[in-house]
């Protein structure tokens, strides 16, 4: 209840108080650090082995002091949002804060990187792509968007949120631009996406929070990397993050990005020599951009709080004549995939797929389509619905193969239960939804639209009048899953996404015409009635499938050991790499803020001081398993000192988590190097004679370890030649 002060203060001097209250926070969700397939690009031998850079939630939250709403976008570094998380992630808010969380107010949207653990959804196709269902790194990321928003709702203070709009032409490519030409609109428009939208949340005169949308896939590193990593959209974060200082939150979430690439020579390279090269390029150049944009904003988003959400059953919408063009209304089909989604695209192509499907293929071979028609219930009539696609599956899971179910659930471990496939493959049922704030208004979609669908969907919500919205942004990868949205003209093409585009030719007049009636209810509350549709429950064939138990062999004292040579000094942009003795990473899914340290001595205070860790871009972290099994093994962790890093004595850490058996306790193990220096500059003769220096003690640390295995080897031949 308000005091008396602030209700006399609000009487006599309304405009000196915010309306708004803003609240930022951030937690990690990087979940398994080892031994779990990565997801999005299918590759069954992207297998998670370290971190480049550790993957985060970040939360922002708008209230309204007056009206008692509030709305909250968070951005995950993530492959993709799955509708069963954001339900887990609900569910945890309502029994903690109550009923003023609901589905409609939350938006939870992916960053789309391609460097991800997986294992978090219950759905079959997403699933399998990363071999099964992995708790630790579903409950990781629940874990942390629970935590990120709880911190935003307790740090809600009155404040306000700008925006700003610019244009970027530098950090995207059209990777299927054959398909985008036969869009009327290529005519007079960009063949790439540029716009950015900046929103500038602040707290009093303080800012604390920045959301840079942006329209570029999450492929800078390709199938090959094993590290995880936020890629380009990461270190645009971080930069900004870094630029602000402790407590501020960036995030910079995807758009339209369906068919924009960040590899500019849109063939899976560029703009860079590597694909570190490219992150750091492409993650620059939004953050720049978004930091200008940021410092420039001066208009205030002001008005209500409001929303629109429902749940949507796309495979069975009737759509009408003003989204198809047709002489008569037309039904989108049952979900399938192409050939050309079982081709991949420029950025990245699945072997042995590739080598059976390509790209823009519209005829079928006849052993794909009997195995799909008998395996996954393919029939003429859906075949027909999807034209010109030629069909990999139908992913409505009619089949029910219970013998070939439990073959391939033993075969993956059992970590996907054999009665998941005899449901659907991908939701059906979607999530659908319109954020207001203000005259800002965030278009929730559960695909990857391309950059002129997501330009349609706009059109459509504009065109209704009342709803008070200036300002629209497509917020991709928002609260489920469900590949891509082309338009019907790119369809034709049938380029990756329009194989991928699960729904049908007209799948984009589906989203258009729901937007619209979504649009209408939010000008005019309660046009037309929400659907009734709920989401297919899975939850109940996963409660079994717990985290694995990782054990540890050796001691405790064993764990953090030093088995590399540190140089005595170099100098900024050298790499120094030291490996420890270490116990399965796994162990320490968030328990550990990070595995790495980069620490500088204060020679008078006579302490260590942490300057970097695994969440640095100028850290590496790799975990190596020992021959004979994954439960303990060593880890390297690299540096590369920034150039205007302070030239002094410094150690790199690693850190651990080890226990006797898995009814003991976690305890906590360290290692370290030796001290080094690092210098800004250094004189050829110092160089040349560090580097001299460095090789003798190379090789005599060399030849000592050589006598000893020769002097092993000599007692073990004396041994077995004794009687």
């Amino acid at each position: 209840m308000r005091s008396p002060l602030v209700i006399l203060l609000i009487f006599f001097c309304p405009q000196t108080l915010a309306v708004w209250l803003v609240g930022v926070g951030k937690s990690d969700i990087t979940g398994p650090a080892a031994d779990v397939g990565m997801i999005g690009y299918a590759d069954s031998n992207q297998i998670s082995a370290g971190i480049h850079d550790r993957l985060w939630a970040r939360a922002f939250i708008v209230a309204d002091q007056g009206e008692g709403k509030k709305v909250i976008i968070v951005s995950i570094s993530a492959g993709m949002t799955f509708g069963n998380v954001k339900r887990e992630v609900l569910a945890r808010l309502q029994e903690k804060y109550g009923e003023s969380f609901e589905a409609g107010n939350l938006l939870i949207v992916a960053d789309h990187t391609h460097s991800s653990p997986g294992g978090q959804s219950f759905h079959f196709l997403f699933v399998m792509g990363s071999h099964g269902f992995e708790r630790d790194a579903w409950e990781a990321q629940v874990e942390g968007i629970v935590e990120a928003i709880s911190i935003a709702y307790d740090s809600l203070k009155p404040g306000r949120v700008l925006i700003n709009r610019g244009e970027l032409f530098n950090a995207n490519a059209n990777r299927s631009i054959k398909a985008w030409l036969r869009n009327p609109e290529a005519a007079h428009m960009p063949s790439i996406d540029p716009e950015m939208v900046v929103m500038r949340f602040e707290q009093g005169d303080k800012p604390v929070g920045m959301l840079g949308w942006f329209a570029t896939h999450g492929v800078s590193f390709p199938m090959t990397n094993r590290l995880v990593s936020g890629d380009n959209k990461s270190y645009a974060a971080w930069l900004m993050e870094g630029e602000q200082g402790e407590g501020f939150v960036a995030a910079f979430p995807q758009t339209n990005s369906g068919d924009m690439t960040p590899n500019l020579y849109a063939d899976g390279t560029g703009p860079g020599k590597n694909p570190e090269e490219n992150a750091r390029i492409i993650g620059g150049r939004q953050y720049r951009k978004g930091s200008q944009l940021f410092h420039s904003a001066t208009e205030e988003l002001s008005g209500s709080l409001d929303w629109q959400h429902e749940y949507v059953d796309f495979g069975q919408i009737s759509i009408s004549r003003q989204w198809t063009g047709l002489a008569e209304s037309i039904s989108t089909c049952p979900p399938a995939t192409g050939y050309a989604f079982a081709a991949g695209c420029p950025d990245g192509r699945p072997r042995p797929y590739n080598w059976f499907f390509k790209e823009g293929q519209k005829s079928t071979y006849w052993p794909i389509s009997s195995v799909s028609r008998y395996l996954t219930g393919v029939t003429p009539e859906v075949e027909y619905c999807h034209a010109p696609k030629p069909l990999v599956m139908l992913l409505e899971g009619r089949q029910k193969f219970d013998y070939i179910n439990h073959m391939l659930s033993g075969l993956l471990g059992g970590s996907i239960p054999s009665q998941v496939m005899n449901h659907e493959w991908i939701p059906q049922i979607l999530p659908v939804a319109i954020v207001k704030i203000g005259s800002l208004g965030l278009l929730g979609v559960p695909a990857e639209f391309t950059y002129i669908a997501g330009h349609r969907l706009k059109s459509a919500v504009k065109e209704v009048e009342g709803t008070g919205l200036e300002k629209l942004v497509v917020a991709g990868y928002a609260n489920d899953y469900s590949l891509y949205v082309t338009t019907p003209d790119e369809y034709l093409e049938q380029l990756y996404e329009g194989g991928a585009t699960l729904f049908g030719r007209w799948t984009l007049g589906a989203y258009q015409q729901t937007f619209e009636k979504m649009a209408l209810n939010l000008a005019y509350p309660g046009t037309t009635p929400p659907s009734e549709f709920e989401p297919e429950d899975l939850s109940m064939y996963y409660r079994d499938i717990q985290a694995p138990d990782i054990q540890c062999r050796g001691e405790q004292r064993n764990h953090g050991k030093l088995l590399s040579y540190i140089p005595d000094m170099l100098w900024n942009g050298q790499v120094v790499k030291a490996c420890f003795t270490a116990s399965n990473p796994r162990l320490a899914v968030r328990k550990l803020d990070t595995f790495l340290t980069v620490e500088r001595y204060d020679h008078e205070r006579k302490h260590w001081y942490v300057v970097a860790n695994d969440d640095s871009w100028d850290t590496r972290f790799f975990w190596h398993p020992q021959w004979y099994g994954k439960t303990q093994g060593y880890v390297c962790v690299e540096w590369t000192p920034p150039a205007r890093l302070e030239a002094g004595t410094y150690r790199l850490g690693h850190h651990g988590l080890w226990r006797e058996n898995s009814q003991s306790d976690l305890v906590p193990y360290h290692g370290y190097t030796r001290r080094f220096a690092v210098v800004r500059e250094a004189k050829v003769s110092v160089m040349l004679m560090k580097a001299k220096q460095s090789l003798a003690h190379m090789n005599a640390h060399v030849g000592a370890h050589m006598e000893r295995q020769a002097e092993a080897a000599q007692e073990f031949v004396e041994q077995r030649a004794s009687p």
